[in-house]
Formats: structure tokens, C-alpha cells, sequence
């Protein structure tokens, strides 16, 4: 498998994804990052990911990792449906000039980052009144001896229109050498 990075948006003291089956806040900074980081890419994620966007992200390769047949047969025209993280993969790299992005769920996660990602992309979330983000769908630890981080950029001012009352911090990390 060749190299595939992995972007999402994380509360910094719960490693919070998601509540209810959506993201537990709304961050038009951090939509505006993903949309940047994606746009043109080949996108991995799972059914209830792609459900809860509601339809394939336009500019993009969109794979969808689902056991559901029913979900198969439904599925719009140009969302590529998989059975298994390894036929997904497989998919991927066929798009040899794109990068490959897994953008969740909490499962596909749990799954990838014990691949190993050659990158992952985090917008750290908490907030600026120090009560913590709860939900019920977290991202795993980020072993920091596997990977350093070569980039950070903090954003956002309390109860500003872009970030309302969370701060965000863009961090990405890169596997150390030695650890591919």
C-alpha cells in the first residue's frame, strides 16, 4: 500500500469526533481547511460518514467502506463502494497522482491509524471557556514517538464569527523516519 494521510477535526482534552452520529460543533474555518486539503484528492471513508454528509463531495474521489448491500445498490453514481479498508485501499491507489485521505468515521479510524498513516492532518478543538467536548465517538491517541509535527498554525479569538466559542489549532504530523 502506498502512503495515505488521514484529516480530521478532534477536541484537543476528549479526543471527541462526533455525538449522534454528527460532528458536535460547526466550524466554518475548519470546513474551509478540509475543503482545501481535499479538493481533488481521493477521499476513504465509512457509510455512516458518507451518510451523515449526505451526498458524494464534489472535486473528489469518494469511497465508501460499507458491509450494507442495500447501501450498494443505492449508491450515486461515482461513490465507489467497498466491502473492507483493503479493497478501498486497493481502489485508491489506482489515482496514482492523488493523494488519499481517510476522513472517517470513528471505526475506519480506529482501523487506519494502526496502518500507520504517512500523515495526519488535526484540527485540535477546544474551548475557549475550558468546559470539555463531550460525544460518544472518539479519534485513537497520536503515538508521538511515531510521528512529529511539521506544521502547527493556531487560530480563532473567543466568540469571533469564524470560530465561535472554540479555538483551533491546525497540526500536522508526519511519520518519523524510520517508523513507515
Amino acid at each position: 500500500m502506498n502512503n495515505f494521510s488521514v484529516i480530521v477535526a478532534c477536541a484537543k482534552d476528549t479526543r471527541v469526533i462526533g455525538k449522534n452520529g454528527k460532528m458536535p460543533w460547526h466550524l466554518p474555518l475548519d470546513l474551509k481547511y478540509f475543503k482545501g486539503r481535499t479538493t481533488g484528492q481521493v477521499l476513504i471513508m465509512g457509510r455512516k460518514t458518507y451518510e451523515s454528509i449526505g451526498k458524494p463531495l464534489p472535486n473528489r474521489v469518494n469511497i465508501v467502506i460499507t458491509r450494507d448491500k442495500k447501501f450498494k445498490s443505492k449508491a450515486p453514481i461515482g461513490v465507489l463502494v467497498y466491502e473492507s479498508i483493503e479493497d478501498a485501499f486497493k481502489s485508491a491507489n489506482t489515482f496514482k497522482d492523488k493523494e488519499t485521505i481517510v476522513i472517517g468515521g470513528g471505526q475506519i479510524y480506529k482501523q487506519v491509524m494502526e496502518m500507520r498513516p504517512h500523515r495526519i492532518y488535526v484540527t485540535w478543538v477546544d474551548r475557549f471557556d475550558g468546559q470539555p467536548i463531550k460525544g460518544d465517538t472518539t479519534f485513537p491517541e497520536i503515538n508521538t514517538n511515531q510521528y512529529k509535527v511539521i506544521d502547527t498554525h493556531d487560530i480563532g479569538t473567543p466568540y469571533s464569527p469564524t470560530s465561535g466559542e472554540f479555538n483551533l489549532v491546525f497540526t500536522t504530523y508526519e511519520i518519523a523516519n524510520g517508523n513507515t
